[in-house]
């Protein structure tokens, strides 16, 4: 558990560091920044499934993650460490930090009935939008967004969402 922590941390620090160099880079603010296609904007609080606490998420994305290739988004979950931390059959992945990835529709629905392509992208380019009931915000990495390109998110979207069992 130490090493997932250390990881997770390593990560945001490494996401934070890298987005400061970006926007050094570009000569812009944070309030015109939206390299993934989340739209910026204040947050909003969507009642969670668990007893009294609330999950704070940024708005929904506007990239779907519609058009991708699912062959290719098994590589990019391979080569990403995706199966480190989330059980998916279809990559025979085992991982049992994060939620199980076959069970992505039923979180959608459970995030204000989101469009199952939508809540995918923004599961991966913005983890803490929504947390699953049960589990931690700030452990997967957020740098995601980032490091991949939107297509290369397509296309994990496309493979994740092509291994459903809750459809």
């Amino acid at each position: 558990m130490m090493k997932v922590i250390a990881a997770a941390t390593v990560g945001l620090i490494l996401g934070v560091v890298g987005m400061i160099g970006l926007i050094y880079w570009q000569g812009t603010t944070t309030s015109d920044a939206s390299s993934v296609g989340i739209p910026t904007g204040p947050a909003q609080t969507i009642p969670s499934q668990s007893s009294s606490s609330a999950v704070t998420t940024g708005p929904k994305p506007t990239n779907t993650g519609t058009g991708g290739n699912a062959t290719s988004g098994k590589s990019l979950f391979a080569s990403n460490g995706c199966a480190s931390c989330h059980t998916f059959a279809p990559a025979g992945a085992t991982g049992q930090v994060g939620p199980n990835l076959a069970d992505a529709y039923k979180s959608a629905k459970s995030d204000g009935n989101v469009p199952l392509d939508a809540y995918l992208y923004q599961s991966i380019a913005d983890p803490n939008a929504y947390i699953v009931p049960g589990y931690t915000a700030n452990v997967m990495p957020s740098t995601f967004g980032t490091s991949l390109t939107p297509k290369q998110i397509d296309d994990l979207v496309a493979f994740l969402a092509s291994g459903q069992s809750g459809k």
